[in-house]
Formats: C-alpha cells, structure tokens, sequence
C-alpha cells in the first residue's frame, strides 16, 4: 500500500487502534484498521519520535519546529482543535544541550501513569515525573548522562516498584525511578546496541529490556542480564509482536558483474522468531525496510519506497500443517500447548509423533508419545503394534503408563503381569503389586490370577491381602502354597465378621488337616461378642452353619459341641442338640468300624442307673447308656429347643438309650410308648410304677399293660393279679372284656386269675339278681299303669282333693285339678305352673322319662349331651356306669371300636396337658 508520495517515514507507533507514522515534513498520519489515513502537521520541520499509549488517548512526539530545535509535544487524541486535529496538551522545553553534543531527541518513552523519559544525541537522559499532560508538572531530571548516544529507553513496572532501562552506544544500565531523588543506577553491560535495536518484551511472562548485537540478542531484568538468543549477524531493527520478536537484519549479498568482477550490496532480511517454542517462524528478504510496527493482529513493515506491508499470522492449524509436513513434530506439540491447545487436539499430534517415530524404528521414542495419549488413544492400537517378542519391554512401560493413569482393564493387567514374568522382571512386579512410590494401579482379581498361574504365589498373596481380599488369601496359603497353620493365624486375626465368614468358608477343608487348631478357632469364634455388641451380650451364632464344617472329620466334633454346651448352652438350637446328643451316647457295634478304639468324650463309663425328669419313669433295672454320659444325654433332653422329636427318639432307639427314649414319651405324654418299652425290656416294676403314676389320667393304660401281659410266653402271675386288681377297682373295662383278653394268652394259666374271676362272677350275679329285681319292680308298676290309664279312659274321675298341692291350704272355687292326681288353686296354679297342660309338681319327672325314652338325639342337643357326658366323666368315680348310662338314652349312634393292640404313633403331636417339666438348659 503507498501511504506518501513525497516525504519520508522518520518514526512509528501504535495503539488505540491506528497506526501513527510520523514524517520528515512534520505531519503525522494516522491509519485506521479499514486503512484510511488522516494526516495532521504536528511540527512545522519534522517528527523524530512518537509514543502512542495503549490506554490512555495520549500521544507524545518529539520534533523540529525549526531546523536544529528539537522539542517535545504531548497531544489529546480525543480531544480536537478547531481544525480537527489533536489538541496540543502540554509542549516541553528542553535543557539545554551539554558543550559537546546536540539536542536531537533519539528515544522517547512514556509510561502509563504519564511520567516521560526521553534520550539525546549527547548521550543525556531527561526523566519527567507527574502528570505529563498537565503544565505543571514536575520539573524535568537529568537521570543519565554519558558520551554516547541514547540508542534506546523502556519502562517496566513491577507491582509499584518501576525501572527504567537506557541503552547507549556503549552501555545498558537501568534506574529504579519509583521515588523521587532516589535513583540508583544498575550498570547491567558494558556494550550498547545501535538505534532501534533496544525495545521492551511482550507476552513474555516477566517483561525484560531486549537489545540486539551482532553477536545475539540479550534479555535484561533489573538486576542482572538474563538470557541470549544467539542470532548472528548485523541487526537493524528489534519489535515485539505477541511473543514473537521480530528481527530486521542486514547481509551482504555477492553477484556476479561481468567478466571476473563482483559485485556486493546489502538487503534487508526479516526475521520473526518464536521465543516460546524456540523456531523461526517467518525468515525472508525484504528490500529498503525502515521501520516495523504492529496492530490488530498483524504486523507491518514500512519501506523507503513508502510502502506499508502487511504480513498476517496463520492459523494454529495451519502452522501445525506446515510443521508436520516438515516432521517437526516437536515444535507442533509445543506450538499447541502455547496456544492452549484442548486434550483432543493434543492426542492427535502425539499419535501422528508416535507413528512417525514408530515407522524411523525409534520404538522407545514412540511409546513415550504414545503415553500421552492414553486416556483419549484406544489402548489397543498401540498394543497391537507391539505385540512382537522383541517389543515386549517397550509394552511394559506403555502398559505401565496405562495403569498408572488408571486406565487400565483385566485385560491389560493380565497382559502387564506377563510381561513382567516373561523378562523375569521380580522387583517391578513387586513394586506393582506392592502399589509403592510410583506404583501404578491395577485390577486385582485378575492380578492375584495371573500370578497364581505363572507360579509367582507369594506375590499374589500380596495383592490379596493388601487389598483384603480375604478368601484369595486362604485360598493361596491352603492350596497354592499348602500352610494350612498360617491361614489359620490369618484368619484368627481378621475382624469377628471376616473370620467367621472365612471359617464358614473355609473350615471344611482346614478341619481335614488341621482338626485341632481349627476346632480352637471355632470356639473363639462362638463365644466372642461381634463388633459393637456387649461383651456379655448373647450373641448369635450359626451354629448350624457350624455343625456343616465336620461333615468331613465328625471325630472333632465332640470337642466343639461340648465347648458350646458347657460355656454357651443357649446358643445350641435343635439340629445341634442333636449332634450333641449323638456325641453323649456311644456307637452301637454296628456303627463302629472293625478295630475303632473310639472312646465318648466327657469322661463316658460307669453304671448309668440314673433316673430322668421328675422322679423317673424307669424302675430299678439298669435302663441307661453302657459306655456313656446318661446324665448329661438327659440334660440334652431337657431342652426346649430340643424340637425334632421324632429324630431325638430314633438316635435313643438306636442307641439302646431306654432312659431317653422314656424321657422323651413322658415329655410329650405317651405314655403307652413308655408302658410297651418297659414291658418289652422286662422292666416290670417300672412298667407297674408307669401305670400308677399316669392311670389317674389315662386309665386305658392298666388295660394295654394287659393286653401287653398276655401276648408274653411267660407273663408273671404277681404283676398280672396286680394289674388286674387296678382294673377292677378303677372298673376300667367290662369283665366280659378283660376275659376276652385273658383267654388270648397261650400259656396263661388259670391260678394267675382265678381270685379274679371269682370276685367278678360273684359281683355279676349280685348284679343279675339286683337288675332281675327291679325289673320285676318295673314289671309290676308298668302293669298298675297300665291299669290306672285304663280306668281314666273307661270311667269317671272323682277329685276329692281337699288340700292345695302347694300352698297345703283348703281348696277354693276356682280350683285346677290333673289326674297325676294333685289339686292346685287357680292362683297357686298360675304362680307356679310353666304351662297350662302339665302339673308343676309332675313336671321335672315327666321331663326326665321324655329324655330316658328319646331312642335319637337331635342335632339341637347333640353337642349339649357330649358336653354333659365328659363333665360327668371326669367327677365319677364309675365311669363305666356314666356310660353305659348315656349308651342308653342314644347319644352315641355308632361306636367305633379301636382295633386290638393299635398304638399311638411315634409323631403323634402330644397333649398339652401330658408335658412334664422340661429344664432350660
């Protein structure tokens, strides 16, 4: 673009957005984004510096107004004079030039809190504090004075700390101007730089006072000098564009003229670098550049030929195009990050750096950018490019890397726990099992397989149990490793909860090989208190759960159940009281093995002979356990939680545990269970004594000791003629019936029963002669009935009833008479009758011989009758009387006869009222 015709660029600057370029005719232009310039004469000869701030609308320029007078000249942009252009605030006079030099001004600076700085050609620096803009303002200060001139001033705040930095021909040094009257220098170099090479660093995180030499370019803090880029050759300019610095240079360059000469000029070299990520972005040739300013975004170069050229940054994209094309993947990744670059982004640099660097060979290299990848990569496309044998360690640390991040699955554990056993790398699966330092994170079951699997036991014993993986561990120590005792202890010293679910688990198999230990363990277990309960609180124990572990070693039950019994009693249910029952009673001959010495725990032997419950239901025969602990099987029996009867009963019977099995038919009253096995036993004072003690409830029962008596080959007489004693006078049975049962009996002879016999044939007669009385007595008075209703049907009744039948006074008009015969007063009658057809004092026997003479109950009175029945039955003492009574007036329609022998069963439910006390155990 051609901006001037016929003047020359003599300075520039930029800010609140235009670019401000100042001119050797005194004008200055001011260019907006849309490139449109507006000029204004500022100076009447020329403009020699400008300072455009970036915040405040204040430009500062210093010039000639006459050919040789400099001066300085502070403007309001915003605010115009008449012509429009910007209005001068504030023109400063300048000091007088030392003897030997000038008052040329070759740099001008202007902080933002408007206090100025401006460098001679004689080498004098003049510091301005206040308000620039205002006329009066501090007076000016000579800061620096030297022999060279001034190539260069920059402010630079820190906090409310400021410095100056002045670069001469011949040295840097910088002021801290933050109070007045107390400058001190800071001589920083001992070299200056030419005009235009010295200028302040932007986006840069601390800003430093850059100069450029032949040699490099040099970063200045306050203090001290800091780093070097070294860029040789000869520089002419020095900008700051968005952390780029941009570098105009000067070479010498060599043509050929014709013949053998040559010929050297000069041309003019662009450079823009990237401080950041340390790479020329830009370097070309360029012709006749004077000055460099930036705006907008862009960077613009001026030149002699008054030409305004405009070089735009590319897109981040697009450079990182330009970098991978030259494989400067290295660069692009930084470029990236310094542009804040998202993690999407990121990856697909780093994948396309792996693959690069995978395809050169660089294995090693391209894992590590495979790396960082990981959690955006699929695992499995780097995986497959290393599956090779020979790339195994290179897989390690990338599956390393996976888990570390904490994306790793089974998979990739299995497949890192092979890598490190295929290259026998023990002490980094240890350190990744161990989750030590810089550990990485893995899946645990799948961890503890491999191991187990590739023979490194003791390593997957480490995982479980670092990460409590209780059952993993006992199985290590029992199967893997075969030390039942240290599983064991490692159970032992788990929380209740844990051990108790590990030894339910696990106590099967640890009782076959260790029955001692573990049995302790399992008394511990029962008889401690789970967490958060009382240490005297009952706690439940499975105890079934228990009794399911000796399945495979019943011998080490004993020891336990009997543990439970005498410290936790109330802590056995059925099922244990059972199996505790079965470890009192001794094993029959046919349940012990061919030369088995087993012996009952608990101190078994001795004669037995004691008795159970309340007294006994055994006689003095020896009815206990041979070889075991009667007293403490019954205690077993006594309990109420004692619940499955019938499989109690059967582990008696099968034992030959009489006294049990007797204790355990009084405890539910069947008591003709108990009267048989005393019977079969030929236990006969016991059976005699059963007899007496429950014949006041159950009388049946001296009538089945009978019939039981009689089906023996050899019955003895005295305990029949005492059972039949019991009979007759308890009048149990019917003599017709106890004969029936006698004659059953094949070797009963007549002796045993004759005194019986005789007493009953002659209470029989007695009974027919008495019953043949009164039936002649009936006889007799049925035949004068039968006369009396005769004679009422077929004569005259007379009533000469005198008396009243109730009130025993004279009869009276009105008077009622009935033929029973009694006479009643009509007053009496109605105060004492029910009805009008029936005489009150007849009526109690009438209504008696209706129900003697009903021959069918009703269903009305069906209930009624059966509720008088067993009242009547229990407050007689003839209870056969009461029912042959009731037989006779037809309460009972059909009778069913019990079949001859027939027993309750073993499972009948008991009566309520039979239980005899049961202990609590």
């Amino acid at each position: 673009m051609a901006l001037l015709q016929s003047a020359d660029v003599l300075c520039t600057g930029s800010g609140r957005g235009c670019l401000v370029l100042g001119d050797s005719r005194g004008l200055v232009h001011f260019v907006s984004r849309q490139l449109e310039v507006l000029s204004h004469r500022l100076f009447e000869a020329r403009v020699s510096q400008l300072a455009q701030l970036k915040f405040s609308p204040v430009l500062a320029a210093a010039g000639e107004d006459e050919i040789g007078v400099s001066s300085i000249k502070v403007f309001g942009l915003e605010q115009l004079d008449g012509g429009g252009a910007p209005r001068l605030l504030r023109q400063l006079k300048l000091p007088p030039a030392a003897a030997d030099g000038g008052t040329a001004v070759t740099c001008l600076a202007v902080h933002e809190n408007l206090f100025m700085a401006a460098g001679f050609a004689d080498g004098r620096v003049i510091l301005w504090r206040g308000d620039l803009t205002r006329e009066r303002a501090g007076k000016p200060q000579v800061l620096h004075s030297g022999s060279a001139p001034v190539t260069g001033l920059g402010f630079r705040s820190t906090g409310k700390t400021s410095h100056l930095f002045v670069a001469t021909a011949q040295e840097v040094c910088c002021y801290n101007v933050t109070f007045k009257d107390k400058e001190n220098q800071i001589r920083l170099d001992e070299t200056g730089c030419a005009p235009h090479c010295a200028v302040i660093s932007e986006g840069t995180s601390e800003p430093q006072f850059t100069v450029g030499k032949p040699d490099a370019i040099y970063c200045y803090s306050p203090n001290e000098r800091g780093a070097c880029f070294v860029f040789e050759g000869e520089k002419r300019l020095l900008h700051w564009f968005k952390g780029y610095l941009v570098v105009l240079g000067a070479e010498k360059v060599t043509a050929a003229a014709g013949g053998a000469e040559t010929t050297s000029t000069e041309r003019h070299v662009l450079t823009v670098y990237d401080v950041a990520n340390k790479y020329v972005a830009l370097h070309v040739p360029l012709r006749d550049v004077q000055h460099v300013v930036s705006d907008w975004g862009q960077l613009f170069v001026v030149t002699s030929q008054r030409k305004l050229h405009a070089l735009r940054e590319l897109d981040t994209q697009a450079k990182l195009q330009v970098l991978f094309k030259k494989n400067l993947y290295d660069m692009a990744i930084k470029l990236a990050q310094s542009q804040q670059y998202d993690a999407d982004g990121l990856m697909n640099i780093f994948k396309e750096y792996g693959d690069y660097l995978h395809g050169k060979g660089d294995y090693s290299g391209a894992v590590q950018q495979y790396i960082k990848t990981i959690g955006k990569l699929i695992p499995s496309y780097v995986i497959r490019k290393y599956l090779d044998t020979q790339r195994i360690s290179d897989l390690t640390v990338y599956l390393e890397a996976l888990h570390h991040g904490g994306h790793g699955s089974a998979d990739h554990t299995t497949l890192l726990i092979n890598c490190y056993t295929k290259l026998r790398l023990t002490e980094q699966l240890d350190q990744f099992i161990q989750g030590e330092g810089d550990a990485v994170e893995y899946d645990v079951a799948t961890a503890v397989r491999v191991c187990r699997s590739s023979g490194y036991h003791e390593q997957a014993l480490l995982i479980a149990d670092r990460h409590r993986q209780v059952d993993v561990v006992v199985s290590i120590l029992t199967e893997d490793l075969g030390d039942p005792g240290r599983a064991l202890q490692y159970i032992s010293k788990l929380p209740h909860e844990q051990c108790e679910a590990a030894i339910l688990r696990h106590g099967a198999a640890l009782l076959k090989v260790k029955p001692t230990d573990t049995v302790e363990l399992l008394k511990k277990l029962s008889c401690a208190p789970k967490s958060g309960a009382d240490a005297d609180s009952d706690c439940s124990v499975p105890i079934q759960q228990y009794l399911d572990l000796f399945v495979a070693a019943p011998s080490a039950q004993a020891s336990f159940l009997q543990h439970l019994m005498e410290v936790r009693p109330a802590a056995l249910d059925s099922d244990a009281l059972l199996a505790l029952l079965e470890v009192y009673l001794p094993r029959s001959e046919e349940q012990q093995d061919p030369g088995d010495d087993w012996t009952p725990p608990g101190g078994f032997g001795g004669d037995g002979g004691a008795s159970g419950g309340d007294g006994g239901a055994t006689g003095g025969t020896d009815t206990s356990v041979p070889g075991g602990d009667t007293e403490k099987a019954l205690r077993v029996l006594d309990c109420v939680r004692l619940k499955d009867v019938p499989l109690a009963l059967r582990v008696c019977q099968d034992h030959g545990f009489q006294q049990g099995v007797a204790k355990l038919y009084e405890r539910y009253g069947m008591h003709s269970h108990i009267l048989h096995t005393q019977l079969e036993a030929a236990d006969y004072p016991a059976a005699l004594e059963t007899c007496r003690r429950f014949g006041g409830e159950q009388p049946l029962l001296w009538l089945d000791a009978l019939r039981a008596l009689t089906k023996l080959l050899n019955p003895p007489s005295e305990v029949i003629t005492v059972v039949l004693d019991n009979i007759e006078k308890g009048k149990v049975a019917p003599s017709l019936e106890v004969v029936e049962i006698l004659v059953e009996s094949p070797t009963l002879e007549l002796g045993a029963v004759r005194d019986y016999m005789m007493r009953v044939l002659t209470a029989d007669q007695e009974a027919i002669d008495e019953h043949t009385a009164a039936a002649q007595k009936f006889a007799e008075e049925a035949e004068s009935i039968r006369k009396e209703i005769e004679t009422e049907e077929n004569s005259a009744m007379v009533f000469q009833r005198t008396i009243c039948s109730a009130c025993s006074q004279p009869l009276e008009l009105p008077s009622v008479h009935f033929f029973c015969p009694h006479s009643f007063h009509q007053h009496c009658f109605q105060s004492y009758a029910e009805g009008d057809d029936s005489c009150p004092l007849c009526l109690t026997e009438q209504t008696e011989l209706r129900r003697q003479t009903s021959s069918q109950p009703t269903e009305s009175t069906e209930g009624a009758d059966m509720e008088e029945l067993y009242s009547e039955l229990r407050a007689a003492d003839d209870k056969f009387s009461v029912l042959s009574d009731f037989f006779g007036r037809g309460v009972f329609s059909e009778v069913e006869r019990p079949a001859e022998g027939s027993q309750q069963a073993a499972a009948a439910p008991p009566p309520p009222q039979a239980q005899t006390p049961q202990s609590e155990c």
